[in-house]
């Protein structure tokens, strides 16, 4: 029974802890910024692993879960104190030949394998935005006149390529005449 909860989304766990504070569907979509379908997905997916046929069963078996899962674990697993050494330390040095540059130069790099120090290397910035994009506080008449702009504009691009064509047609039609 411990482990039925792992099984679980994050965003299922969190429709499932604010239905544990009596929050309806509705409610729950207001705090968490998502429609109220998308709160009831979370949640009959939540049911449907956990095998409960309500919303406050299934957060119920959530937390005797989780309960029992931490009451295991500290049963099982010895409490260390300190930091875990860090593998990469304690490793000897690494001689690397750089690719062709080092092959002409005789230079070398000394450090420690590039499988050691991986997690390290920084994110790049995201060039796109991630798929479903982000919420917006436009009200309805905004959204209108951002689609009829968007339209409009599409019109008169779609127009402009016409004209374009058959302008090309005329002139090739006159060379070779």
């Amino acid at each position: 029974m411990g482990q039925i909860h792992k099984k679980l989304t994050p965003k299922q766990i969190e429709c499932l802890l604010l239905v544990g504070e009596q929050m309806t569907s509705k409610e729950i979509a207001r705090t968490i910024r998502i429609s109220p379908f998308t709160v009831d997905q979370r949640l009959d997916a939540a049911r449907e692993i956990l095998g409960v046929s309500t919303r406050r069963e299934a957060y119920r078996k959530f937390m005797l879960s989780r309960r029992s899962d931490i009451y295991e674990a500290s049963l099982y697993e010895p409490y260390s104190v300190g930091k875990k050494p860090n593998s990469a330390i304690l490793q000897e040095p690494v001689f690397e030949e750089k690719s062709n540059l080092s092959e002409k130069t005789g230079s070398r790099s000394f450090g420690f394998s590039t499988e050691d120090t991986k997690h390290s290397e920084p994110q790049l910035p995201r060039m796109v935005p991630l798929i479903g994009g982000q919420r917006h506080n436009l009200s309805k008449v905004q959204i209108s006149k951002s689609i009829l702009v968007i339209a409009l504009l599409s019109m008169i691009c779609l127009a402009g390529m016409v004209l374009l064509i058959l302008g090309i047609m005329q002139i090739l039609e006159r060379t070779y005449s």
